[in-house]
């Protein structure tokens, strides 16, 4: 069982509120992150790719079931299912918690713990959930079972807390009918309810689950779940999984564990070890800058809570912030701090979403288009010193000012390469490392130029959450009235062509006005021992790499 979390309602928010989101996808011990890399030689690596990276071991024979498959995961402290942050932990955890729904390898969603589901308007829904489903301590899935997890994420907030954002009321309506009611129709409401739905029991409230392994042991180091044998669905050939915690990335890359997970740098750095088929897909995290919005803002001394001077801000307009976009070399920096394993992206939008953004409208380096913009801003380039100024008098450089949470060497390294590129251009750079509660601080005085963010990709409801007035991680108070009609649009139209046609024109919009600026998507790699069989059918996905885990994984017997 996981043991229900005991963190304060307020810490929760706050956490949840800015450090998830800006950390939402580095899950190693950060401090380590340039000690696991330098010792390791990183020779030259194809692109992301979905076809598997080193060679696949031939047949070894028929497959036995039993055994333990072990699992290397990167430790933290949050392991609550439905409120941590690690996608490794989301992984692991889908064997044991099940959701609504699922996706399948395609990317498709299929029915899970809910049979099937029916609505007229894409507002009110009724859910008939599986009559076959019984909870780990052997009780029957009920509605009311699934109203209690609604609930909890209502309560407690988290990283699922977006998916069920637009729900008005939800009850159950019998034992095995649950009915849910939108504030506003989304068509594609059922396809976000694939969060774990869990059971609290006993008086410590510890967690059990639906899914095919159960809890059997654990401690901090390492935890083991076992086959639940009244499984609904069908049963994995494995009779336990393991998972091992490591503080670096490093020591779980050295364990001898079956799986490892590996994203961004550390999968060009580790994705080859020997033994080891390493399968990589296109992950889930996005990096991009959100401008301030305001015209001018004052620079701020935070120890002494003084404003020093006012100061014009280069990205209040669209033609500065696209000047700043025509700045950076967005190539060099996969390169740099990706070691080529990403892909540059505009908008956190998954590919897999239909009505999705096909990344046309890309801003590559160029400088000439930075010098024209930067004129139509009304900044004034001074050829000797080779810098732009705010003033025509050319007394007052323009300055750029990033603000990066500390202690997060992904981030920094992102920002470094940023202040090269603007440096180049002839700006100033300051880059501000700060914790999460000056983090909130600065956002409240709006006294910097961008924040420097890591967001998961997802499908339009993530554009909401960043670009719609009322957006949890709206931080520059960005609102286009015609964008907010767009983007429920997309939401509410009853066919694929009319989601992609609105979608097409909120890209147009965004790309107009540029409220964002988008950076690039990581690489992830699956590595699985060659002690393993099957893999090669491609048990991998970027939603649910286990899916596969009852049909195709069997343990060879040396």
């Amino acid at each position: 069982m996981i043991e229900k979390r005991t963190t304060s309602r307020a810490k929760r928010i706050l956490i949840f509120a800015l450090a998830l989101v800006l950390s939402c996808a580095v899950f190693s011990s950060c401090g380590e992150y340039k000690e696991i890399v330098d010792d390791i030689e990183i020779k030259d690596t194809p692109r992301p790719t979905m076809e598997p990276i080193a060679t696949i071991e031939p047949d070894y024979g028929a497959p036995k079931t039993g055994g333990t498959v072990t699992v290397g995961v990167s430790a933290t402290e949050e392991r609550h299912p439905l409120f941590t942050d690690s996608e490794e932990i989301k992984y692991c955890m889908s064997l044991v918690f099940e959701g609504l729904v699922r996706y399948d390898n395609s990317g498709n969603i299929e029915t899970c713990l809910a049979s099937a589901w029916e609505t007229e308007d894409n507002m009110c829904y009724t859910f008939e959930l599986r009559r076959d489903v019984k909870w780990h301590d052997g009780s029957d899935l009920v509605a009311d079972d699934v109203v209690k997890s609604l609930d909890l994420l209502k309560n407690g907030g988290g990283v699922y807390s977006v998916n069920i954002s637009g729900v008005k009321k939800y009850f159950a309506i019998s034992p095995s009918e649950l009915y849910i009611e939108l504030e506003a129709p989304d068509r594609y409401f059922p396809e976000r309810l694939y969060f774990p739905i869990v059971k609290e029991v006993g008086e410590n409230k510890e967690l059990v689950g639906t899914g095919p392994y159960k809890y059997l042991s654990g401690n901090s180091a390492s935890v083991t779940y076992t086959l639940n044998n009244d499984y609904w669905g069908r049963i994995p050939l494995y009779e336990n999984v393991k998972l091992n915690f490591y503080e670096t990335e490093r020591e779980k890359y050295i364990s001898d564990n079956d799986i490892l997970f590996f994203k961004g740098k550390t999968v060009a750095a580790y994705a080859t070890r020997e033994g080891y088929t390493s399968y990589r897909y296109e992950g889930r995290s996005f990096a991009g800058l959100v401008p301030n919005l305001v015209e001018s803002y004052s620079e701020y001394d935070y120890y002494t809570g003084e404003f020093l001077y006012k100061d014009i801000n280069v990205a209040s307009t669209a033609a500065g912030r696209k000047a700043l976009y025509y700045c950076i070399n967005r190539d060099k920096l996969i390169s740099s701090v990706l070691s080529g394993n990403g892909k540059v992206a505009d908008w956190p939008v998954y590919s897999g979403f239909k009505p999705a953004f096909d990344n046309g409208l890309t801003y590559t380096q160029n400088r000439e288009k930075a010098n024209e913009l930067f004129k139509l801003a009304g900044l004034h380039y001074s050829s000797t010193e080779r810098k732009w100024y705010l003033n025509e008098e050319k007394t007052h450089p323009c300055k750029v000012t990033m603000l990066v949470l500390e202690n997060n060497a992904e981030l920094a390294a992102i920002a470094q390469s940023l202040k090269e590129d603007f440096e180049s251009a002839g700006l100033e750079v300051m880059i501000m490392y700060m914790s999460v509660e000056k983090l909130a601080r600065y956002l409240t005085l709006r006294t910097y130029t961008f924040l420097l963010l890591t967001f998961e990709e997802g499908d339009c409801s993530q554009l909401k959450r960043i670009f719609s007035k009322d957006g949890e991680y709206n931080f520059n108070n960005y609102y286009n009235e015609k964008l907010e009609t767009l983007m429920n649009a997309v939401e509410i139209s009853m066919s694929d062509s009319e989601a992609e046609h609105y979608a097409a024109i909120v890209e147009d919009v965004l790309d107009e006005e540029l409220p964002m600026l988008g950076l690039y998507t990581q690489s992830e790699a699956m590595m699985i021992s060659h002690r393993i069989r099957g893999y090669e059918k491609g048990i991998y996905g970027t939603m649910n790499p286990f899916y596969s885990m009852a049909e195709y994984w069997s343990e060879i017997y040396t």
